[in-house]
């Protein structure tokens, strides 16, 4: 749509906001199309998660919904993770910030992924490890090639072989040529499936903040911890004290 400003206004609305262009630089709207900031920007992004990605002279920042910045854009690269920090790189080095725009790993790893268990999987010199959320090195740095945790295990490649390793650095089992990640020959059938737990709240550490969540206990004896917000988002209440996995 463009206005009689010549104004361009994107008609897809996220989180109650649009992007629109003015003069060939961007900025956002609110419903009523008041306009929440200037258009001033190279680039924007729509709102997600209650942020949205802004560029100027370059460089990658974020806004949220009152306009305020959570990060100045100082960033080549800026992506936000599964679990609401942010992952960003300046001069081709990449680091991590917490949700709140705090800098909590410094951009010295070639390659960052989150590595869920509030752990990160790091490379560096061209080897990985993990690292917590603090920036300290977890399991060290040794492998080839590693994977995001899953209920306490992480799959990793040494030697050109793949195994799992525990969230200290134990092997379980041994190591094989077998790739993982190699679905080709996988049949690709659909499945869904429910798993009955018990949660007991408890306050955690998340990306470097006390946050409210739950300790998990999973009917193998496995516990867990996970933050509020995703644990609502992913668990329903059948009784007092026992919690069903949605999906």
């Amino acid at each position: 749509m463009t206005t009689e400003n010549n104004e361009s206004v994107s008609l897809k609305f996220s989180e109650g906001i649009a992007v629109f262009k003015k003069d060939g630089k961007y900025g956002y709207l609110g419903k009523d199309r008041n306009e929440l900031i200037e258009p001033k920007f190279e680039n924007i992004t729509i709102f997600k998660n209650g942020v949205g990605f802004v560029k100027t002279d370059g460089l990658w920042g974020v806004v949220d919904k009152n306009m305020d910045y959570k990060v100045v854009p100082t960033y080549d690269t800026l992506k936000q993770s599964s679990y609401g920090s942010f992952i960003v790189s300046k001069n081709k080095d990449k680091g991590v910030l917490s949700r709140v725009g705090k800098l909590v790993i410094n951009c010295h790893y070639e390659d960052i992924l989150y590595g869920g268990e509030l752990m990160y999987g790091a490379s560096y010199k061209g080897v990985w490890g993990y690292l917590d959320v603090y920036g300290n090195v977890a399991i060290p740095f040794k492998y080839e090639q590693v994977c995001a945790f899953s209920h306490g295990v992480a799959t990793v490649k040494l030697d050109g072989k793949w195994g799992l390793i525990d969230s200290e650095g134990i092997a379980h089992g041994k190591f094989d040529k077998r790739d993982p990640t190699d679905t080709s020959m996988t049949p690709k059938n659909v499945y869904i499936g429910t798993k009955i737990v018990t949660a007991i709240p408890k306050k955690g550490i998340s990306f470097g903040e006390v946050t409210d969540g739950f300790r998990i206990k999973y009917p193998d004896g496995y516990e867990s911890w996970t933050p509020y917000d995703v644990f609502v988002k992913n668990y329903r209440s059948l009784s007092d004290g026992e919690i069903e996995l949605v999906g």
